[in-house]
C-alpha cells in the first residue's frame, strides 16, 4: 500500500524543504521516503525534479525510469522525462517522451511546446512550427509562444515571417517588450533600419529602464546611419547596464566611424575587460589601434585571433594588410595565400585589403562580390525614377567625402569646370565635413549645386539625392574611407557608375558601370568586373592642366638627398610595397654605385622595417631617404629633385603616378591583371611612354638599370615627356572633359531607348 504525502513525514519535510529551494536536504528526505515505500510515484518523480535542480540530470533521468515503471504512460512523468531527455541532447528519445505525453493528454500546451523545441532541435523547423502553433491554440495567454515562433525564424533567416509573428503579438500586446525588440532587429536585417528605429523608440518609451530596449535602438539607428544619435542610445544602455558588454562593443564601432580612434579604442578595451577573449572586440580593438598608428599591439591582437579561430574571417586580410602598412613582412607569402584560399573558399574578407597584395582579378571579383552582398546588399525592387526626356539636360551627380585639398579633387577640379552647362546640369553631393579650404571653394564655384549628405541619415540622404531626379549618379568613393555605399544599393538615380576613388570592382549589382579605358581593362579582362565597362577612348583618369608647377624649394641636400648619385623615388604609400618589388629596388641600390631610394613612409614604424629590410639584404640603410610631409605644391615640385619613378606592383601608383608625370618625372611601372595594376600603364600610354610599362619583375629590374646606366636614354625620355604632357591626352582637360561627357550621353541614351546597362567603348571624338 502506497501512504500519500500527508502520512509521510519524511516526504512532507523534502517537499518543504523543496519549496524552499533546499534542494540537497530534500534529496535526502526523498530518499528516507523511498527506504521505506520504493515505489512511491509522488517521491520518485520529486527527487528526479530536485536532482535536475542540483544538475544532476542523469540521475534525475533514473528516477523518472523508476516513476514510469510505477506508472506506466503517466503524463507529468514523461513530461518530466522529456524535458531532461532535452537537456541531455536526447533529442530524438525527447520527442517520443513528448509523444507520449499527448497520447495521453492531447490537449497539454506545455508538451506540444515542448515537441516543438525538440522537432526544432532535428532541424524540423516546419513541423516544430506547427506544434507551436498547436500550443498556441492550448495558451489561455499565447503572446509568448508568437515570439518564440517569430525568434526561431529569425534564426532561420526567414526574416519576413519572423516579422509577422512578431507583429501578431503587437497587435495584441503593443507594448510587449520582447516582441519589440525582436520586430525591430528583424527590420534591421530586412534592411529597413528607420522602420526599425520607429519600433524601438516605442519599446523605449513603454520600457524606458530597459537596457536591451535602448542598445537595440542605437543598433538600428547606427545602421541607418544616424550615429550620434546611436552612441547617445547606447550610453543610456550603458547607464542601465554597466556590464552590458554589447553595448560598449557597438558604441566603439560608432566613435571608430566618426574618427575618434581614442574613444573607440577605450570602448573595446572595457568588452575586454568584461569578457576576456571577445573575439569582435578584439578585432575592432585591431583595427582602431591600427587607425591610431599603433600598429604593433594591432599585429599582436590579430595573431592573437588567428591563433583561437584560424578561420575567422575579416582576421588574416587585417593582420597581413596591418604588416603592409608598416612594411612588415613577416610572413608575408604565407599570409598572402592564406587571404587567398580564403576567398576562394568563400570566407569573408575586405577587398581593399586584398588587391594591395594579390594580383588575380578573378579572386578580387569573387571577393567583391561577397562583401557586398554581406555589407550593402541591393534593393530587391528598384524604385521608379522619372521618366528621361531627349532634349533635356542630363542631370549627373558626384558623390565623395573629397571635395576638398584631397587627390580625387585635385584630380577632378577641371573637369567640374569645364562640363557642358549646356547640355549637364551638374550636383556635388558631399558625404563628409571636410575642411573649408581654397579647394572646396573652388568646387563650390565649378559645381551648379552642392548638397550636403554628411549630416543625414543613410535613408535621409537617399531621398535628398532622388529628389535631385538625376539621371546619372557618379561614386567617386567605392569602398574608401568615408564611402557610403548603402546610398548606391538603395539606389539614388537609374544609372549609377563607379569612377576614379577605388580601383577595382565594387561587385554589386546596384553599380551598373565602371569608368575604365582599354588598357586598364581590356576587352578580354571584363568578366572579372560586375559592373559594364565604360571604356574612355585615350586614359580613364581626369587630370588639371592649370595645376601650376612651382620649381623645388632647395636643392638635393635640402630634401635629405645626396648632392650626387641617381636618385630612385618612389612616393607609394607603403602599404603599397611588396617585399618582391622591394628585393628588386635593392639590387638596384647594390648595382648602382651612389644611388639612393627616395621614399615616403608616413609611419616610424614602417621607417624602421624598410631600414632593417634593407640591411637584411646587405645595403646600408642609409641610402633610404624618407620625404618629409609638405604641402601639395611643394610635393609636386620636389619631383624634379628625383631621376626615376620606381612603380609598385600588384597595385600602381595612381594620382601619384600623375603627379610624378605631370612634374616631368619619368615613371616605370609593372603592368599587372588588375585595374589596380594596371593603373600606371594606362597613364603613361595616354602620355605617350608605353615603353615604360613593363610585363614582368625581371624586365622592370632591367629597364630600370637600364635607365640609371645610360643617362642620355633617360634624359631623352625626360624631354619627350616634356613636349607630350602638352600634346598627348592625359593632360589635356578639355578633351578628356568631352570624351567624358560622351560616355555619359551614351550610357543616358542606352536608358532613353529602354536598353540595359552593356559595355560602353566611348570613341575618341
Amino acid at each position: 500500500m502506497i501512504t500519500p504525502a500527508a502520512a509521510d513525514p519524511d516526504l512532507q519535510r523534502a517537499m518543504a524543504l523543496h519549496r524552499q529551494g533546499q534542494l540537497a536536504q530534500a534529496v535526502g528526505f526523498y530518499r528516507s521516503a523511498l527506504v521505506r515505500q520504493p515505489g512511491h510515484l509522488d517521491a520518485l518523480q520529486m527527487l528526479g525534479l530536485a536532482l535536475n535542480g542540483l544538475g544532476q540530470p542523469e540521475a534525475a533521468l533514473q528516477q523518472f525510469e523508476l516513476a514510469l515503471r510505477v506508472a506506466p504512460g503517466h503524463a507529468g512523468v514523461q513530461f518530466n522525462r522529456g524535458l531532461v531527455l532535452l537537456q541531455l541532447q536526447r533529442t530524438p528519445a525527447a520527442l517520443e517522451a513528448f509523444d507520449g505525453v499527448l497520447r495521453a493528454d492531447p490537449r497539454h500546451a506545455k508538451a506540444h511546446w515542448m515537441r516543438a523545441t525538440a522537432l526544432r532541435g532535428l532541424d524540423r523547423l516546419d513541423d516544430a512550427l506547427s506544434s507551436l502553433a498547436t500550443a498556441a491554440t492550448l495558451w489561455p495567454q499565447p503572446e509568448a509562444l508568437w515570439v518564440e515562433r517569430g525568434a526561431w525564424l529569425y534564426q532561420a533567416g526567414r526574416f519576413a515571417e519572423a516579422l509577422e509573428a512578431f507583429e501578431q503579438v503587437l497587435q495584441k500586446q503593443p507594448a510587449q517588450l520582447d516582441a519589440l525588440i525582436n520586430a525591430g532587429s528583424t527590420l534591421i536585417r530586412l534592411g529597413r533600419p528607420e522602420e526599425a528605429a520607429r519600433v524601438l523608440e516605442r519599446a523605449v518609451a513603454a520600457h524606458p529602464q530597459a537596457a536591451d530596449a535602448h542598445y537595440n535602438l542605437g543598433l538600428a539607428l547606427a545602421r541607418a546611419g544616424r550615429g550620434t544619435e546611436a552612441i547617445r542610445r547606447y550610453d543610456e544602455a550603458l547607464r542601465l547596464a554597466p556590464g552590458l558588454a554589447e553595448a560598449w562593443l557597438n558604441r566603439g564601432v560608432a566613435r571608430q566611424q566618426q574618427n575618434d580612434a581614442a574613444a573607440a579604442i577605450a570602448d573595446f578595451r572595457q568588452v575586454l575587460a568584461l569578457q576576456p577573449g571577445h573575439a569582435d572586440a578584439m578585432s575592432n580593438l585591431a583595427s582602431a589601434l591600427a587607425d591610431a598608428g599603433e600598429l604593433a599591439e594591432a599585429d599582436l591582437l590579430y595573431q592573437q585571433l588567428l591563433q583561437a579561430s584560424p578561420t575567422r574571417e575579416l582576421t588574416v586580410d587585417a593582420l597581413l594588410h596591418t604588416r603592409m602598412r608598416h612594411c612588415d613582412w613577416t610572413d608575408f607569402t604565407l599570409l598572402r595565400e592564406r587571404v587567398e584560399r580564403a576567398v576562394a573558399s568563400g570566407v569573408l574578407v575586405t577587398p581593399a585589403r586584398l588587391f594591395p597584395a594579390s594580383g588575380d582579378p578573378q579572386l578580387q571579383k569573387a571577393c567583391a562580390e561577397r562583401y557586398a552582398q554581406a555589407k550593402f546588399p541591393p534593393r530587391r525592387e528598384v524604385p521608379a525614377f522619372a521618366a528621361a526626356r531627349a532634349g533635356e539636360r542630363i542631370r549627373v551627380g558626384y558623390f565623395s567625402s573629397d571635395f576638398h585639398g584631397h587627390a580625387t579633387a585635385f584630380l577632378m577640379a577641371r573637369l567640374f569646370e569645364l562640363h557642358d552647362r549646356g547640355r549637364f546640369e551638374v550636383t556635388a553631393f558631399c558625404l563628409g565635413a571636410p575642411p573649408e579650404d581654397a579647394m572646396r571653394r573652388r568646387l563650390r564655384a565649378a559645381f551648379e549645386h552642392f548638397v550636403d549628405l554628411a549630416g543625414l541619415a543613410d535613408q535621409a540622404a537617399v531621398e535628398a539625392a532622388r529628389a535631385r531626379r538625376l539621371d546619372i549618379a557618379i561614386d567617386l568613393k567605392g569602398l574608401s574611407q568615408g564611402a557610403r555605399p548603402q546610398l548606391f544599393a538603395e539606389r539614388v538615380a537609374p544609372v549609377q557608375i563607379g569612377y576614379l576613388g577605388y580601383p577595382n570592382t565594387m561587385g554589386s549589382p546596384a553599380f551598373d558601370y565602371l569608368v575604365a579605358d582599354a588598357t586598364l581593362v581590356p576587352p578580354g579582362h571584363r568578366a572579372h568586373y560586375s559592373e559594364r565597362i565604360l571604356a574612355l577612348p585615350h586614359s580613364y583618369q581626369a587630370n588639371d592642366d592649370t595645376r601650376a608647377l612651382m620649381p623645388p624649394m632647395g636643392g638635393r641636400e635640402d630634401a635629405g638627398l645626396p648632392a650626387g648619385g641617381f636618385v630612385f623615388c618612389s612616393f607609394n604609400n607603403p602599404y603599397k610595397i611588396t617585399p618582391e618589388v622591394f628585393d628588386v629596388w635593392m639590387r638596384l641600390l647594390a648595382r648602382v654605385p651612389g644611388s639612393v631610394l627616395w621614399q615616403f613612409a608616413g609611419h616610424a614604424g614602417a621607417m624602421r622595417n624598410l631600414h632593417e629590410a634593407a640591411r637584411s639584404r646587405g645595403v646600408d640603410p642609409a641610402r633610404l631617404v624618407f620625404a618629409r610631409p609638405v604641402k601639395p605644391d611643394d610635393h609636386l615640385a620636389r619631383h624634379a629633385l628625383a631621376d626615376l619613378f620606381l612603380d609598385t606592383a600588384p597595385c600602381n601608383a595612381h594620382t601619384t603616378a600623375s603627379d610624378a608625370l605631370w612634374a616631368g618625372l619619368p615613371l616605370l611601372t609593372l603592368q599587372g591583371e588588375t585595374f589596380a595594376g594596371r593603373v600606371a600603364a594606362s597613364l603613361l600610354h595616354a602620355v605617350g611612354l608605353p615603353e615604360l610599362v613593363t610585363h614582368s619583375l625581371p624586365a622592370y629590374e632591367a629597364k630600370a638599370f637600364e635607365l640609371a646606366t645610360r643617362p642620355g636614354e633617360l634624359q631623352a625620355l625626360r624631354e619627350r615627356l616634356a613636349v607630350s604632357r602638352g600634346t598627348q591626352p592625359l593632360f589635356d582637360s578639355q578633351r578628356f572633359t568631352r570624351g567624358f561627357e560622351r560616355g555619359l550621353r551614351l550610357v543616358h541614351e542606352r536608358r532613353l531607348a529602354g536598353l540595359p546597362p552593356d559595355h560602353v567603348d566611348v570613341p575618341a571624338h
